[in-house]
């Protein structure tokens, strides 16, 4: 019975609007512009608020957790930040392939090609190692250190 008195009301709502577009003329064209320009001013604000609203978020988040969550850091900093991931992960590990670099440290492989142009790293016939800071002697991985005792 409801979804009667609803479809009805819909019937009605629609014929009533019906009527009055077909009695409508300039004034009401013009009634029509002035709403959709205060809608407009409105969500206006809205977007206004909604951006100081989110730039209030992004640093309170980075007052609490120490960096911008879910923004891009700087290419600078992110940079050095993989390659002392990747750096680690060789020393610890040895040797290795682009796939099980980025595996293991969950870098994006092309991310990975710009970070082992580097002085720190060499490609070997094992895969990309790390090497002594200067030198282009390869820092044994741990891993293999402790497998050969």
């Amino acid at each position: 019975m409801a979804k009667t008195k609803t479809t009805v009301a819909r019937k009605s709502a629609a014929s009533t609007l019906v009527a009055l577009l077909r009695g409508a003329g300039k004034a009401e064209l013009e009634e029509f512009d002035r709403e959709i320009a205060g809608f407009d001013d409105q969500i206006d604000a809205l977007k206004k608020e909604r951006s100081a609203l989110q730039q209030a978020r992004r640093l309170v988040d980075c007052r609490l957790n120490g960096s911008r969550t879910g923004a891009s850091k700087g290419g600078t900093e992110q940079r050095k930040e993989r390659r002392n991931q990747i750096f680690k992960f060789l020393t610890e590990e040895g040797p290795a392939q682009v796939q099980a670099i980025s595996r293991a440290t969950r870098i994006p492989k092309g991310s990975i090609h710009a970070v082992l142009n580097h002085e720190w790293f060499a490609k070997t016939a094992d895969g990309w190692t790390a090497v002594k800071a200067g030198s282009n002697v390869p820092a044994v991985g741990l891993r293999a250190l402790r497998e050969s005792d």
